[in-house]
């Protein structure tokens, strides 16, 4: 798959997403409250809470990693790791990541590093099979799907 290809992919996977929050949105005759936010940023903390349907929650940081490759610092950022999720029906939300603009610097001299880029974009969903209460666990499954992967996220 070409860049543009790739590109063009992940608009129209961006737009099918607008408007399956919209059309699960437009459904509701009347919002209530969304309830707690918990947040479920890919790899930093992922909860088994689904946001409540109609409603739309949006999550974004920044990670900074350093560790010696020999003796030579290598760090990298990502950054604004972006997931957006919709609450569609109860218990079931539509997610669309994207792991962010990637730049990984170091390793000294003998091995120089200087590498950046676009990571990856993925489409999910996630249904709450259970939202636990008292010693029961709260159960959830969640699957994704990159829509553009890159090689600096593989």
């Amino acid at each position: 798959m070409t860049k543009r290809q790739g590109l063009l992919t992940a608009i129209v996977a961006l737009a099918m997403f607008v408007a399956l929050a919209d059309a699960a949105h437009s459904q509701l005759p009347a919002l209530g409250r969304p309830g707690p936010l918990v947040t479920d940023r890919p790899d930093q903390t992922e909860s088994s809470a689904a946001v409540a349907p109609g409603f739309v929650q949006l999550e974004a940081g920044w990670t900074y990693t350093q560790h010696n490759e020999g003796t030579a610092p290598l760090g990298s950022h990502a950054v604004p790791q972006l997931l957006v999720r919709a609450g569609v029906i109860s218990g079931l939300e539509a997610r669309f990541g994207f792991a962010g603009w990637q730049a990984v610097r170091g390793g000294g001299a003998m091995a120089a590093t200087d590498e950046r880029g676009v990571g990856d974009i993925e489409l999910g969903v996630k249904y709450q099979f259970h939202a636990g209460g008292g010693a029961a666990p709260s159960l959830a499954q969640r699957t994704r799907r990159p829509v553009i992967s890159t090689e600096l996220c593989s």
